[in-house]
């Protein structure tokens, strides 16, 4: 009940000037991440403070050529903290540091930074936070979350290598414990 797993495999869809790739447009996987996460502090679904770690494991299997990939293998470690108020509410905050070993020829000078369609790659800062309320029924959660990156070496620059994104989602939690 402490331990969980999750899999990422996203769908891209590319088009328009700017993709090189075979000149095609079109639709192809990303890479598959592995997300296991374990509950450090606090019970599932009681109000409080809860803490956990996660180490979410990105492996290149899309195409680097389309721009679906990162074309190296990513560890990234992040410590999240929980806070739940009468199973109703709940807000969640995450920091992290993502790791990226790069199968390419690197000059030692980039710190490992490899460049995949013009966007440099390499080791960053993670961070995110989230929001989640029950509509009513334990088994459904509407959801919202932002999270970002910045390059590890350059973390207070001012240069716009800093992705920041959000997403809102729906969450439906079987009786079997699974979730979609």
């Amino acid at each position: 009940d402490r331990f969980e797993i999750g899999v990422d495999l996203p769908v891209h869809y590319t088009t328009g000037e700017g993709v090189e790739a075979e000149n095609k447009d079109g639709a192809g996987l990303g890479d598959l991440r592995l997300l296991p996460k374990v509950r450090v502090l606090g019970e599932r679904g009681k109000s409080g403070l809860g803490v956990a770690a996660a180490m979410p494991v990105g492996l290149p299997t899309g195409s680097d050529k389309r721009g679906m990939s990162s074309a190296a293998l990513s560890l990234n470690p992040k410590a999240i903290v929980e806070g739940r108020s009468a199973g109703r509410f709940r807000a969640a905050a995450n920091l992290g540091y993502k790791w990226v070993n790069s199968n390419e020829t690197i000059d030692p000078a980039d710190q490992g930074a490899i460049v995949v369609k013009g966007t440099e790659v390499g080791n960053e800062v993670t961070y995110g936070a989230a929001a989640g309320v029950n509509l009513g029924r334990e088994s459904m959660e509407l959801m919202a979350e932002v999270f970002g990156a910045a390059p590890a070496e350059d973390v207070k620059g001012s240069d716009n290598s800093k992705p920041f994104e959000g997403d809102l989602a729906f969450r439906y939690s079987a009786q079997n414990g699974l979730a979609t």
